[in-house]
């Protein structure tokens, strides 16, 4: 009988289902303040393309008394063609019975939750690639087009062989490195307005404990280490993301102007269609995307370890 009575004790206690539903961790999105979407409204499928136009040239001559002018053809310089030529997709199953016995609207959860991890997605991919357009100049160890003057450090090359020598970062030298890259950006005459820099948690860590500390750097009114947010160190707008790729103890965070490139994405599908052999519908998702560098000369990065 104790037996019996241990069994039905087991069978009769019904677990207990939270009401609500506990939220993930979301990477904080950034790709529309270090892009610009001019050309976005002109996509509608994959494999679209878009031709970006820039302004003639004109050239500046010395002029000479009683001489003839020289007259110039105007030509209109090479188009860059926006290739939307990636795409992101969710297909989620949602069974009927389930969801009619759900207490909680789980689907709307879940497909909200593939969405947001489209872009954090796409971001990821985007920013560990666009440091490769950047321009002669703007990264390695004597960057600067104008001087050289600047160490931004340097990725490992196989050929020919070259270690890799990045910046070590310390709370007594990030904000110089900071003003360094904006310098960079200074001599190939990028407008002041609307620059960025994507950095990782380690490096904020780092400019937290500088001398940022006091207020009058930045021009807050209220330290960052009692708000938490960084803000704007010599025109750059500081994001802070995981986003971007660690290899081995190096960083390459990545720096520029918004107009440096063109970013086109657009959902071409969101819908939901029964299932074929069960009740129940599948829910899916279509995003296609392109970017183009546009302004090399407004992209650079950096190669960094923290120390």
């Amino acid at each position: 009988m104790a037996a019996l009575s241990t069994a039905l004790h087991g069978n009769y206690i019904p677990e207990i289902w939270s009401k609500t539903m506990e939220s993930l961790f979301y990477p904080q999105l950034f790709l529309s303040w270090i892009t610009n979407n001019k050309r976005e409204g002109e996509i509608k499928n994959f494999g679209d393309t878009v031709n970006i136009r820039f302004d003639p040239d004109v050239t500046i001559n010395d002029f000479t008394p009683r001489a003839d002018l020289t007259i110039e053809e105007i030509t209109a310089p090479e188009l860059i063609q926006l290739l939307i030529d990636k795409g992101k997709y969710y297909a989620i199953n949602a069974d009927e019975v389930e969801q009619h016995q759900s207490d909680v609207p789980y689907i709307q959860r879940v497909v909200q939750r593939a969405v947001t991890k489209l872009k954090e997605t796409i971001e990821g991919e985007f920013v560990n690639a666009i440091y490769a357009d950047a321009a002669e100049g703007n990264f390695g160890a004597a960057a600067g087009k104008k001087s050289g003057a600047f160490n931004l450090g340097k990725v490992a090359v196989s050929e020919p062989s070259t270690a890799a020598a990045p910046v070590s970062l310390t709370k007594d030298n990030v904000i110089d490195w900071i003003v360094d890259c904006g310098t960079v950006l200074d001599e190939q005459e990028v407008p002041k307005n609307d620059r960025w820099m994507v950095i990782p948690p380690a490096i904020e860590n780092r400019i937290k404990k500088s001398e940022i500390k006091e207020v009058y750097i930045t021009g807050d009114k209220q330290s960052s280490l009692r708000t938490g947010n960084i803000g704007m160190i010599d025109r750059f707008n500081i994001i802070v993301t995981n986003q971007i790729n660690k290899v081995g103890d190096t960083w390459q965070p990545v720096f520029g102007q918004k107009d440096a490139i063109s970013f086109a994405t657009q959902i071409v599908k969101n819908e939901s269609c029964p299932r074929e052999k069960r009740f129940g519908k599948v829910y899916k998702g279509l995003t296609v995307y392109g970017w183009k560098t546009v302004h090399p000369e407004a992209l650079g990065y950096s190669v960094v370890k923290i120390a």
